[in-house]
């Protein structure tokens, strides 16, 4: 009787302390009494893309430009002497000029001398001198909102309040 009874009191002790861990098995399996982060599978790679960086450089010879992490669908490079004002050359900067340099992750754009020997994703006015480059706001132009490259995906130079 003694030892029918503790085994009893053993039982009860195990059915109270983990009886219902498992009773859910359908669901998912038994408990482990580690709470789950429920988004830890659903969004794992959701932030493993790195946002794209934009850099663009003026060696004398050439304007560089470089996206890393860039976006499928590319940009466009547009370059606008803001400085000058009204005087300035506008006909690169993928607003309302007809020259657009378009790159995917590089773009080296050789320098010219004249508005005529300006060919698209090939070369640029922007570097005949550092008065001119030091007055050029350029402007990355994405696809990232599926708005055919209208939105500005990033900004720098001069003035990039022209871009707004």
């Amino acid at each position: 009787m003694k030892n029918l009874t503790l085994m009893f009191v053993g039982l009860s002790g195990l059915a109270i302390g983990c009886g219902d861990k498992c009773e859910d098995t359908a669901a998912g399996g038994c408990e482990t009494g580690v709470e789950a982060d429920a988004d830890a599978d659903a969004d794992a790679d959701a932030d493993a893309d790195a946002d794209a960086t934009f850099a663009v450089t003026n060696s004398g010879s050439s304007i560089d430009a470089a996206v890393t992490n860039h976006h499928e669908d590319g940009y466009y490079l547009g370059l606008a002497e803001t400085a000058s004002g009204d005087a300035g050359w506008y006909g690169e900067d993928a607003v309302t000029g007809d020259i657009l340099h378009e790159l995917y992750d590089s773009l080296s754009l050789g320098c010219v001398d004249a508005p005529g020997d300006v060919v698209a994703s090939s070369t640029t006015l922007h570097c005949v001198s550092d008065a001119v480059w030091n007055g050029t706001t350029y402007a990355f132009f994405g696809n990232e909102n599926g708005d055919d490259w209208s939105s500005v995906s990033f900004c720098g130079g001069d003035d990039c309040s022209y871009y707004e």
